[in-house]
């Protein structure tokens, strides 16, 4: 959440660097983060304000600044030189504010971004105690004088794959996580949003103290059965997942007729095994994503068919997102979302809520905005008690889920969390016709058990 927001400007021999620091509500000095963008960009771009966005959430500042000739600082463009010399003077103008702690500042770089931040390190101009660097088209000199702990983010389908491979493994301070679908640019669909999540929380667990719980008395329903501290596989598949998800829900819903809801497409298989152990009735609550405007991947909020919506306020204030904008695309989602609804029934009617117990899975939790637009669709559809279940999840969603919803069962919450996928051995998409299949069949075995 934002405590303050300020234009700023930083000067280096007449050259003007306009920025934009943003603060959380949270006690000095805080930790933070410079952001360095790719070159042909901004302090405006769409991915790194959504990144900051979620680092307040975390309680880390932001500093987003144009390099010279871009956006609206002075000068031409005038080579990689001049850049890094940004980068110096906007790493030391952040060290010499009060509200920042000068020994947890950490430098996000994009792309060319990243070399520039490199070689300002490579130089010993500037000393982060960390960096995320997305797809760094780094000379192998670089990687080897590299010795400051760096997440390095990129797609399985860019072609600097190889190399950058090659260069972490010449890197011991450097952690590489491939991306799978993503390009260089992380547009294919759900790819920008996972290499997000991976960056906010490595900043979390590298800069951000361990924040406080609430009192006791204010904690909402929220049960988690294992803290997963391990980095890896925890379950075979999704099918895997929601067997385990079913047996640990049978201990406290099992004979109750409850009714378990699987947003498509991976939380299908996943609800369709917890529904089996429990002796449940199976169906589907589908949730689409509103895109921001000019990039639909991120995420402003998501809505379902029958119109329960969770909006990001925070990264619609920060983007600007207009009212009429918002109105629009929302409409466009839940139309989606009623076509998917009714394709995947094949004529079926939707089952009912009114008076039970709803199960809504999914097969892992990482911003939650879908399932938070879920937990609203059920409440307009009057049940009796919404259940929230998943086999793995982040805290922070794991916690604004549970302000919603009657119980939130989460069987790993690692801490610091990475993608859904890093989870599961095998995580392929799941298609539009594998959940016809186990939606027929569920309603096939209903029909012969009546």
């Amino acid at each position: 959440m934002v405590g303050a927001c300020r234009d700023i400007q930083i000067t280096r021999n007449g050259v003007r660097l306009a920025g934009r620091l943003l603060l959380p509500g949270a006690p000095v000095p805080m930790p933070g983060v410079i952001f360095v963008h790719g070159l042909g960009s901004s302090k405006a771009s769409p991915r790194n304000v959504v990144i900051a966005t979620h680092l307040l959430d975390a309680g880390l500042a932001a500093l987003l600044f144009d390099l010279s000739g871009h956006g609206e600082s002075s000068a031409d463009p005038r080579g990689e030189a001049a850049y890094v010399d940004d980068v110096n003077a906007a790493f030391h103008w952040a060290e010499a504010q009060p509200q920042l702690d000068h020994n947890r500042l950490g430098i996000a770089g994009s792309s060319l971004g990243g070399v520039i931040a490199v070689e300002a390190v490579r130089r010993g101009l500037v000393r982060p105690s960390t960096m995320v660097l997305r797809a760094p088209p780094l000379r192998m000199g670089d990687w080897e004088a590299l010795d400051i702990p760096s997440l390095v983010l990129i797609g399985s389908e860019d072609p600097l794959l190889p190399d950058v491979r090659a260069g972490v493994a010449r890197c011991p301070a450097a952690t590489l996580s491939v991306v799978a679908g993503a390009s260089h640019l992380f547009e294919e669909p759900g790819t920008l949003e996972e290499a997000l999540r991976l960056t906010v929380e490595w900043f979390r667990a590298q800069l951000a103290a361990p924040a406080s719980d609430p009192p006791a008395e204010a904690r909402p329903a929220l049960r988690v059965v294992a803290d997963a501290s391990q980095y890896g596989p925890l379950f075979r598949d999704r099918r895997d997942a929601g067997a385990q998800l079913g047996e640990c829900l049978a201990q406290t819903y099992a004979g109750q007729g409850v009714l378990v809801l699987g947003i498509p497409r991976g939380g299908v298989p996943v609800a369709a095994e917890a529904a089996r152990r429990l002796g449940a009735d199976l169906d589907v609550v589908a949730a689409r994503k509103l895109g921001a405007p000019g990039y639909a991947e991120l995420a402003i909020g998501a809505v379902t068919a029958n119109g329960g919506r969770f909006l990001n306020e925070d990264i619609i204030r920060e983007l600007g997102v207009s009212d009429s904008y918002i109105e629009s695309v929302t409409d466009e989602q839940r139309a989606e979302a009623r076509r998917r609804e009714q394709r995947f029934r094949e004529g079926r009617p939707a089952a009912s809520f009114t008076g039970r117990t709803v199960i809504i899975v999914d097969d892992g939790l990482a911003t939650g905005a879908t399932m938070r637009a879920a937990v609203r669709s059920v409440r307009r559809g009057d049940a009796a008690r919404v259940v929230v279940a998943v086999p793995v999840g982040s805290d922070q969603a794991c916690s604004a889920l549970a302000a919603e919803a009657d119980d939130v069962v989460c069987l790993f919450q690692p801490d610091p969390f990475w993608a859904v996928g890093f989870y599961y051995e095998h995580f392929e998409p799941t298609e539009d016709d594998e959940v016809q299949q186990i939606l027929s069949a569920a309603h096939a075995q209903r029909l012969a058990a009546s």
